[in-house]
């Protein structure tokens, strides 16, 4: 049967929420009724198929959950009575359910990680173990006031990424755009003003590559889709895919930024879960999935295998050959120290906003790149129309 969430007065005109099963929505108002209840209001909740949520959370909404509740949680309210809360405010037709499903089944007994577990599509992994380390320690607002830090960062860099490369990919539409009006359009409607006379070496190739373009057009599109398909298999090979991202990050500029940002990513996390009170190695292990490079993914597993086998952490960074010194360093003041969480905390702040600065200068050095592609083909094009014009008046004089 399925599920309503309803939201109803009693005889004092009190508010009370909940979620009933019943057979259709009339009975469950006829039921209401019959307890003395006014409905205000009833709608059906979204159930789980298969152990797999059907929600589509989005991580904007996500991350403005995890924001709700970390507040909540700091201004010691339960847990159930702060997913009461947000349920209430929250407009998101599907975030609200979600919220109603794990509110109930906290209220029936179940643990918060419990209950994330069962939505794996929506709560990531890291998500979910940091909220079960901080039930362990008897701290889950701090834990769900970590992952808040965590998701707000990540947000935070996103966003200011897709400001940064808007301009730079609005310039290369503009000089694809371009290329394909002159192509296809301004080249052949003024070519016919030549016809069966001598043009310049320069204006017979500029014009032949015009022709080139709209003759084998389709026959590009087939070759660049075959490149891309060709592309995507060979990366589905970890072998390929590691070697290809070990090369990137060798890249002057983009390759650093790459390097920076992963492991700003990495410390954060790193830093985070030990703050919530996970070993090293679980807190390495988890750490690892903030990591997107298979490169650094893997020299990672292998600091976590040598740290298994009873290495230094300190000593496995420094022999690393993709990890910076400085990682080592902060490692052995942490080992030395006994807060390798808070040095971390640095370093993830350190790396972020190098990563920002490196992604500044890259896209400061690409746009003018842009820009004078663009100026050197619609250049290209204006001095092959100019010059058999220039010729014919130079011959007309004579």
């Amino acid at each position: 049967m399925p599920h309503f969430h309803f939201r109803a007065a009693n005889a004092s005109g009190k508010i009370v929420t909940g979620t009933l099963e019943m057979v259709s929505e009339p009975s469950l108002r006829t039921h209401l009724k019959n307890q003395g209840y006014v409905v205000l209001k009833v709608e059906e909740k979204k159930t789980l198929v298969g152990g797999k949520s059907r929600l589509s959370i989005k991580n904007e909404h996500l991350v403005l959950f995890t924001s709700q509740l970390a507040e909540l949680l700091k201004a010691s309210l339960p847990l159930d009575q702060s997913l009461e809360a947000l349920e209430e405010q929250t407009q998101n037709s599907e975030m609200r359910a979600l919220i109603s499903s794990v509110k109930e089944k906290i209220r029936r007994g179940q643990s918060f990680s419990e209950v994330l577990n069962e939505y794996p599509t929506v709560f990531p992994p890291l998500y979910r173990a940091c909220v079960e380390a901080g039930e362990s320690i008897g701290s889950i607002g701090d834990s769900v006031f970590r992952m808040n830090t965590l998701l707000s960062s990540k947000m935070k860099i996103q966003q200011k990424i897709l400001s940064l490369l808007l301009y730079p990919i609005m310039l290369f539409c503009l000089l694809i755009a371009a290329i394909l009006i002159l192509s296809f359009f301004v080249l052949p409607s003024i070519e016919g003003l030549f016809e069966g006379k001598d043009l310049p070496t320069f204006t017979f190739l500029v014009f032949s590559m015009s022709h080139i373009l709209q003759d084998y057009w389709l026959l590009g599109l087939f070759l660049l889709a075959f490149g891309i398909i060709g592309l995507v298999y060979f990366l589905r090979k970890e072998k390929v895919r590691e070697e290809m991202s070990r090369q990137l990050l060798r890249w002057p500029l983009i390759g650093r930024f790459l390097l920076l940002s992963s492991l700003s990513r990495f410390a954060t996390t790193l830093s985070l879960l030990l703050q919530g009170g996970l070993t090293l190695v679980k807190a390495l292990e988890l750490s690892k999935e903030s990591i997107t490079n298979p490169a650094l993914k893997q020299e990672l597993q292998k600091v976590i295998d040598g740290l298994m086998n009873g290495e230094k952490l300190s000593s496995l960074f420094k022999h690393s050959n993709i990890f910076p010194p400085l990682v080592g360093r902060f490692a052995f003041l942490g080992e030395e120290t006994g807060k390798m969480g808070e040095l971390f905390a640095h370093i993830g702040t350190l790396y972020e906003e190098e990563s920002s600065r490196t992604l500044e200068r890259s896209v400061s050095v690409l746009q003018p790149i842009l820009l004078l592609i663009m100026g050197t083909i619609i250049g290209t094009s204006i001095l092959a129309i100019l010059l058999p014009l220039s010729s014919f008046g130079s011959m007309a004089d004579l």
